[in-house]
């Protein structure tokens, strides 16, 4: 048990906080006093935070155990959507949960920069937003588009066998909205790069099983460009792009629903 007004960071950045008496938090994060009898600076330890769900069958458990089954978010890894170029703080949140063995990395809400050459989804994880039914946005204005990636000139997002691409928009960094039939064509004409990639002619990686599903790709030259691997499934994504998806060397049966792609070549 902890004593005194405390609050104390226990795993992966994530903060317990004592509940004061009438059931209202503390104010604020608050140096742990006392643990389990240890007193002074301490750190707490794997069972120190127990936790048993109700019901029959339930099994004990800890707060860090809990923890350990979560997905990653990228805000563990410093990412905040702050404007400056997040790639490495994504890239780092991607590949820890390729090593610890975690399916997914989370994006929330945010729209987070992306430059260099972009990101690499490992095998086996998932890069996940926060959309679950993309579509037009009302008044089709995309500058305040949520659980955003935006990739600057040069960059894509490559993706590995077994990965996975939800609920989220890849939107060209640096887009706004048109208020002309003339700002319309404008921006059509400077649609550029790849969104999401995987090349076999340029050395991507194998991308065989890759799953993209509740995306909106807007503002590129091509949306998806699939070449060489078999089996890419795609579900409920929304291209609007001036190309939308090619396949090249699949050889295997891919699977396709609900996508939606606007494609103009004009400009």
């Amino acid at each position: 048990a902890c004593t005194g007004p405390q609050a104390a960071t226990v795993s992966r950045g994530i903060v317990v906080s004592r509940i004061a008496p009438g059931g209202i938090p503390d104010a604020g994060p608050r140096p742990v006093t006392s643990v389990a009898g240890r007193t002074g600076s301490v750190v707490l330890a794997s069972g120190d935070v127990s936790h048993t769900p109700p019901g029959a069958g339930a099994a004990p458990s800890t707060v860090f155990a809990i923890l350990r089954r979560q997905p990653f978010h990228v805000a563990e890894y410093d990412a905040r959507g702050d404007g400056t170029d997040e790639r490495a703080k994504i890239q780092n949140a991607l590949d820890a949960a390729k090593a610890d063995n975690i399916g997914a990395v989370r994006i929330g809400s945010p729209r987070y920069r992306v430059g260099g050459a972009g990101l690499l989804v490992p095998t086996g994880v998932a890069i996940e937003g926060e959309i679950y039914n993309p579509g037009e946005l009302t008044g089709r204005d995309y500058t305040t588009q949520t659980s955003a990636l935006l990739l600057e000139s040069g960059a894509s997002i490559r993706y590995q066998a077994g990965s996975g691409i939800r609920n989220l928009a890849v939107l060209r960094h640096g887009m706004t909205t048109p208020t002309s039939v003339r700002t319309a064509l404008d921006h059509i004409k400077a649609m550029a790069g790849t969104a999401l990639r995987s090349d076999l002619a340029l050395g991507d990686p194998p991308a065989q099983d890759a799953g993209i599903e509740n995306v909106i790709i807007l503002g590129f030259n091509q949306g998806v460009y699939h070449d060489g691997w078999p089996r890419l499934d795609m579900r409920n994504v929304a291209i609007d792009c001036r190309n939308g998806l090619r396949l090249r060397r699949c050889y295997d049966i891919g699977r396709f629903e609900n996508c939606l792609l606007y494609t103009s070549r004009r400009g």
